[in-house]
């Protein structure tokens, strides 16, 4: 078994209170039966399951958990649990990975689940390289090697204790090495569902397999079908008038209007879901960072959270360690609007747009307070921009995932070497009390001298029929149950 496995991110007890707190029931008993229908956000014309790109919630949901899966999976409670992994080993001091793969799984075309699979669906994104999501991930990754028909080993550059973490990442699914373009474009993989119709950017429908490992588990739905929903107020008609039982990304002012109809059920998720905002472009080195510390210390989190998420969210902490991680250690400085306009006066920044959306711009409220710190909320080429991203289950991954794909966490030679020393050393040690002070130590680091402001963490709201249920506890990590909502949900 894995010798250095995570502990627990939240006791059951804990998890059931968290639960109990976003408003939904849940069900003890799960029962089979029904067509599950999703109106999802993030789908586009573009989408395909070969696609070496980042994904929105329409593809995640129909990745890993309904048609594919991963060699790990992160459960609702946080724990690292196997899925196409029944076991995993480190060796040479977390430096490789052994891993003995499920026995008995099938492709949907009824072929065997290999080694030979795990290998060449892990080493299609290690060729990839860091241009990719899941080239990113394997980026200390030095070789992919079969050791048996059911075991393979993954060696790394450096000491890596939460490396099996990493291999739940739903870009890492798993797929048939042999013609493995096709068998992707097929939607062919060893989920629950099995693909029966997919137009990208539109629909997707998959049904039931029969005699599927996880049997009386998981995978309660007979049949679930994906519908590309864009806009909020597109998912919420199609809820309010039964064509969808579930929505994602729904609009905070909607949630309490649900809430109030006995039709309907509203998931308050406190996640790792971060606000990172980001500054335009074509500003000098010195110019960036006046400009990050004038909204570290400019930006009224609070009455942002208030007005902007209508309390669905909580003040950010300029790290991308979220509420979720056990090494949460760092808070945001206190507002000083004076400080941040001095800091905008000396860059010849003053009255610089943020564009912070639609609800923003008719708030009188928060235009006085942003104005006290030299700003102006506006919509502008040259305006600060708010980008939602998820939040990572390990202190290592979010660290190790940027802000956006060009842009490091800290910038400058001596800066950059710390956090790079402080991530090698938090990456190695597996005493979690020892971990704790150093991945503290790196969100002080990132605090003070980061490249991004992140104002807020957005709890994930997701509304459906009061005919669904669930476990005791929702995932964090992502959306609709860590995007598993067609494997983990079912009818009451």
């Amino acid at each position: 078994m894995n010798a250095l496995n995570r502990r627990r991110l939240l006791t059951s007890g804990a998890a059931a209170a968290i639960f109990a707190a976003s408003g939904l029931g849940a069900s003890a008993a799960p029962v089979r039966g029904g067509h599950l229908r999703l109106g999802l956000s993030g789908a586009h014309p573009s989408d395909g399951f070969s696609a070496m790109r980042p994904f929105g919630p329409f593809m995640k949901v129909a990745g890993a958990g309904l048609l594919f899966e991963t060699l790990t999976e992160v459960t609702a409670d946080g724990t690292l649990r196997g899925e196409l992994a029944s076991q995993w080993e480190s060796r040479d001091g977390a430096h490789a990975w052994d891993i003995q793969l499920r026995r008995g799984v099938s492709f949907h075309d009824g072929q065997p689940f290999t080694a030979d699979d795990a290998v060449a669906s892990l080493r299609r994104h290690l060729r990839s390289g860091p241009a990719t999501p899941g080239g990113r991930l394997l980026t200390e990754v030095t070789a992919i090697r079969r050791l048996s028909v059911d075991r393979i080993r993954i060696e790394l550059a450096s000491a890596r204790v939460d490396f099996p973490f990493l291999l739940s990442d739903p870009h890492l699914v798993m797929h048939p090495a042999r013609n493995a373009q096709a068998a992707l474009r097929a939607g062919l993989g060893t989920g629950l569902y099995r693909l029966q119709s997919f137009a990208p950017g539109r629909r997707l429908l998959a049904e039931r397999v029969s005699g599927h490992w996880k049997d009386g588990d998981a995978g309660w739905f007979d049949s679930v079908e994906l519908l590309a929903l864009p806009s909020r107020q597109e998912r919420i008609e199609a809820l309010l008038h039964g064509r969808v039982d579930l929505i994602d990304d729904l609009d905070p002012e909607a949630a309490e209007v649900l809430r109030r109809m006995p039709r309907f059920e509203v998931a308050t998720v406190r996640g790792n879901g971060q606000i990172v905002a980001r500054a335009p472009r074509g500003l000098s080195a010195g110019d960036a960072f006046a400009l990050r510390q004038a909204l570290v210390h400019g930006l009224p989190r609070g009455l942002m959270a208030d007005r902007l998420l209508a309390g669905h969210g909580a003040p950010g902490w300029d790290t991308p360690v979220g509420p979720v991680n056990i090494h949460a250690e760092a808070r945001p400085d206190l507002w000083d609007p004076d400080r941040a306009r001095r800091l905008l006066e000396d860059a010849g920044l003053s009255g610089l747009p943020l564009a912070l959306g639609r609800r923003a711009a008719g708030d009188d409220v928060l235009a006085e307070a942003v104005s006290r710190a030299g700003f102006e909320i506006a919509t502008a080429p040259e305006a600060v921009t708010f980008h939602p991203a998820s939040g990572r289950p390990t202190e290592d991954w979010a660290f190790s995932t940027g802000p956006a794909p060009d842009l490091p966490w800290v910038a400058g030679e001596k800066t950059r070497t710390q956090f790079d020393a402080l991530l090698r050393r938090g990456r190695a040690i597996s005493s979690s009390a020892a971990r704790a002070d150093v991945f503290a130590d790196l969100q002080r680091l990132v605090a003070a001298l980061g490249t991004v402001a992140v104002p807020l963490h957005a709890d994930f709201l997701f509304a459906g029929t009061s005919r669904l249920a669930h476990g005791p506890i929702i995932g964090r990590t992502a959306t609709l149950d860590d995007g598993r909502v067609a494997e983990r949900w079912w009818f009451a």
